[in-house]
């Protein structure tokens, strides 16, 4: 059975993490899914073990300039400073560019609300916060990853079939200008659209499309002298046109 309204966990079960609930419905906006989670985070201590893991595992799939752009635009400087938390205790390599546009809380406490609100476990997990949560300003203990907790390849792509491709594209702007199409629909306006969304230079996006078009995974139309660019094409429909 399929969660027809998607809660946060919902969205992970679907992409392939194990939370003890139904999977949603489709598979979610994955960047905003990301900056949703590190908003939560304080009041979910699982979050950070489960999501940290399958960013390990499928960090590929993230589109790093759209998930850099959505950080700065609609994220509040906690849930930046939670999301660089998150992202570093998956991968600081993959992920470098992303947090280099991010910056630690000020002043610095407990990650979890439940301990912030009590000073005796206020100063426990300030004596057991890791490096890293303490350059993020947001203490918490070390991280073990979970990767019993994370499904295996072939579900993950069967279930988010979407995720293949950015995937293949190593999360590069090519990735972030298909995440955009499929879940902002001003990207589609034109490329000047698409540029301010993602906040990448003018050459950047040109190329980037003008992959996307070769690949046969979007379809531009032309207004008089205006380009417009269309929804991806699923799987099912390059085939088809091939």
């Amino acid at each position: 059975m399929i969660a027809t309204e998607a809660t946060l966990e919902n969205q992970w079960a679907r992409l392939g993490a194990a939370f003890s609930t139904e999977p949603a419905a489709r598979t979610p906006d994955l960047e905003r899914c990301l900056i949703r989670t590190a908003e939560a985070m304080p009041d979910n201590p699982r979050l950070l073990p489960v999501v940290a893991t399958w960013l390990d595992r499928y960090g590929d799939a993230v589109a790093r300039d759209r998930l850099t752009a959505l950080a700065d635009t609609e994220a509040s400087v906690d849930t930046r400073a939670a999301l660089g938390l998150l992202l570093e205790t998956a991968d600081p390599g993959r992920f470098r560019a992303v947090l280099k546009g991010l910056a630690p809380v000020t002043p610095t406490r407990p990650l979890y609300r439940q301990q912030a609100a009590n000073a005796a476990l206020s100063k426990r997990a300030e004596r057991l916060a890791s490096d890293a949560s303490r350059r993020w300003g947001l203490w918490s203990q070390p991280v073990d990853k979970k990767p019993d907790a994370i499904r295996p390849p072939a579900w993950v792509m069967r279930f988010n079939p979407t995720l293949r491709d950015r995937i293949d594209m190593r999360g590069d702007l090519r990735a972030a200008v298909l995440a955009a199409l499929w879940h902002d629909p001003e990207a589609r306006e034109s490329k000047a659209a698409l540029q301010r969304l993602l906040g990448a230079s003018r050459r950047g996006i040109s190329n980037a499309i003008e992959n996307l078009e070769t690949t046969q995974r979007i379809e531009l139309t032309h207004d008089g002298r205006e380009t417009r660019l269309c929804a991806p094409l699923p799987p099912a429909a390059r085939r088809k046109a091939a």
